[in-house]
């Protein structure tokens, strides 16, 4: 039966709706962040659903070199390889 395999709890950025990230100096306007509080801010969410706790996701993502017109994506790429 396909839903064994959605069985398991999972979390989505949805579901993160009480998270403050301005306390992380995530999404508040700080220009460490390079201004694209929008993009950071999905990626730090897309990063606490993978499994990583806010710390270590707002943390990656402010060590990402900010480049006018970054996406959420590439945020979250970029921000990948302070994970590990």
């Amino acid at each position: 039966d396909h839903r064994d395999l959605h069985s398991f709890p999972t979390r989505r950025s949805s579901d993160l709706g009480g998270v403050v990230l301005g306390d992380l100096g995530v999404g508040n306007g700080d220009t460490t962040l390079g201004g694209e509080t929008g993009a950071s801010r999905e990626a730090v969410e897309a990063l606490v659903a993978l499994g990583y706790s806010m710390s270590e996701a707002a943390k990656a993502v402010r060590q990402v070199e900010m480049a006018d017109g970054m996406t959420a994506e590439t945020v979250l790429k970029a921000s990948l390889k302070y994970l590990i």
